[in-house]
């Protein structure tokens, strides 16, 4: 009887300090639960990605209607993705068509002459075919112009693109290749597939990229026939062993949320602080090998120039500073034009749709671009 009484009152006295640790570890819990969850929303792209649970969703008709269907891009091993041959997507108020060449249609007006790689931007991504910047521009330089953009693309595989085309029939008639950059772009250098970059966003699920390592050193995605969900899987493993972003998906939402939360703030600190890559040495060190492998693949007599596009309204308006970019791109003997200085503290709304130009956005760039040619 005393035993029973003397552990009932070991219990009671043990309550009150085992309520208090159950209630800081609750309390403790609550914050790093909060602290991910704002921290996941301020900075997207320090996600967790679940790399075997993300390829196991991948599906075998999906990728068969990739392959195998008719819309406007098609896997290829080199660049990841291209347009393909005559192929037509049309969205709920525009449509793309592809000409046989792999370019986005543009009037027949003889032989190209000039060649404009890049991603959506260039690409004219929410307007017809006759209304893109591209478009434009070929109205008023009266040459015939390649429009060789695809959506999703870094300055990587522009750059690629670009020197692949200009080894084609139609691409030796060109004398002039103007590649488009915007900031954003910058981050997916550093990249080799592109939901590492995107995540939580789902584009271009099968979005293996190369990605160059030096200027004469280029990972290439290791998938050639695109016919194999297991390949695919197995390509997208690779490419984690060498991109850039994957090492930074560390953020976690699961319990218990103290554990998760210990990576991020060893890695970050309290507050995190992810700089946009085009802000960082290893961003521009990546644009810098891009342009160095232009610079010994492009022939001598093709000029090459280099456009910076804004890729927002905020850009439109009130573009943030390159600095760097200019002399980056002149040593290199290239041509650099910043068209958001022709933009700037003009009002942006009327310029876009969703995300990109509207008409009239794309006949303004399309006239600085010719004004700055002419």
């Amino acid at each position: 009887m005393l035993q029973k009484k003397a552990l009932n009152l070991l219990v009671k006295r043990l309550l009150a300090p085992i309520a208090f640790v159950v209630f800081i570890a609750a309390l403790v819990e609550a914050f790093f639960f909060a602290y991910l969850h704002i921290t996941s929303d301020n900075h997207k792209r320090l996600v967790a990605f679940p790399l075997e649970q993300r390829i196991a969703a991948l599906r075998a008709d999906d990728l068969g209607r990739f392959v195998n269907g008719s819309g406007a891009w098609v896997p290829d091993s080199r660049l990841g993705w291209t347009h393909r041959p005559g192929g037509v997507t049309s969205f709920a108020s525009w449509t793309i068509h592809i000409a046989e060449d792999g370019s986005r249609t543009t009037p027949d007006i003889g032989l190209p002459r000039i060649a404009v790689f890049g991603d959506s931007f260039a690409e004219g991504s929410e307007v017809d075919d006759d209304q893109t910047w591209v478009a434009a521009l070929q109205n008023e330089t009266g040459e015939k112009v390649a429009a060789r953009g695809v959506s999703g693309y870094g300055p990587d595989q522009a750059a690629l693109a670009a020197v692949g085309y200009l080894g084609t029939e139609n691409g030796t008639h060109v004398n002039r290749v103007i590649l488009t950059v915007t900031l954003e772009n910058i981050g997916r250098l550093l990249t080799t597939y592109r939901p590492f970059y995107t995540y939580p966003a789902t584009d271009w699920q099968f979005g293996l990229k190369p990605r160059f390592l030096s200027s004469n050193r280029v990972w290439f995605p290791p998938v050639n026939q695109w016919q194999s969900i297991s390949e695919v899987q197995d390509g997208i493993r690779a490419a984690a062993k060498v991109d850039g972003y994957l090492p930074q998906r560390i953020l976690k939402k699961e319990f218990p949320f103290t554990w998760a939360a210990i990576p991020v703030l060893h890695e970050h600190g309290l507050l995190v602080d992810l700089p946009d890559a085009w802000l960082t040495d290893a961003g521009q060190e990546a644009f810098a090998s891009v342009l160095d492998y232009l610079a010994e693949q492009v022939p001598a007599s093709v000029a090459v120039l280099v456009v910076l596009l804004p890729a927002s309204r905020g850009e439109w308006h009130k573009p943030p500073a390159a600095d760097w970019m200019p002399s980056m791109v002149n040593d290199r003997g290239f041509a650099f034009l910043d068209s958001r200085t022709s933009t700037a503290g003009t009002v942006p709304d009327p310029m876009f749709r969703e995300v990109h130009y509207s008409p009239k956005g794309n006949q303004i760039i399309a006239t600085i671009i010719t004004e700055y040619l002419q």
